[in-house]
């Protein structure tokens, strides 16, 4: 792959010639260090040329300086992505909050779940010698209870009772996923 700040003299892509800024005159350059061009003339030869391009070559004389046509592309370019990825976050942001919300909670239910001390991580970890378990685990659950309490409860689905006393748990919009899953 050829790289555009050090051009190769007379690079041939697809049947053109790329030429570097050593082989356009002096006076058809209005930055040496960002010139690359295309030659004009076997742009001309092509037969199906309309008149519309031709007249657009002509006006260029003998090479077309690409630094401000590609500059021109990679501007329009990052202004669409730029706009597409603001209008993605705009459409999604309330599905993104729940979301964001959802994991939050399965993390620190998970932290709980998953509770066990720092040594027992450790290849051929040991206990402290004035290690009490009982203690431990009932401060980490405090600690960790506290942050989901902080964090508060997103996902209710509620319960309704009717009249004979049966209650019934309310749909959930993530059951559909949960009920695909093996």
């Amino acid at each position: 792959m050829y790289s555009l700040a050090y051009p190769t003299r007379h690079t041939d892509y697809f049947g053109y010639t790329l030429k570097s800024v050593n082989d356009i005159p002096a006076d058809q350059t209005d930055n040496p260090s960002r010139n690359f061009g295309l030659e004009v003339e076997p742009l001309l030869k092509w037969d199906k040329l309309n008149a519309q391009v031709r007249k657009y070559l002509d006006t260029h004389g003998n090479s077309i300086d690409l630094v401000p046509i590609i500059g021109r592309y990679s501007k329009s370019v990052r202004e669409f992505y730029e706009w597409f990825w603001r209008k993605v976050d705009e459409k999604m942001k309330p599905e993104r909050v729940e979301y964001d919300a959802h994991v939050a909670e399965l993390m620190a239910y998970g932290e709980e779940v998953f509770l066990m001390p720092d040594w027992i991580r450790k290849a051929g970890g040991e206990p402290p010698s004035d290690w009490n378990g009982a203690r431990w685990r009932r401060r980490s659950l405090a600690e960790i209870r506290q942050r989901r309490w902080a964090l508060g409860h997103k996902s209710f689905r509620g319960i309704a009772v009717d009249s004979q006393g049966v209650a019934d748990v309310g749909e959930h919009p993530w059951t559909p996923i949960l009920l695909r899953v093996p």
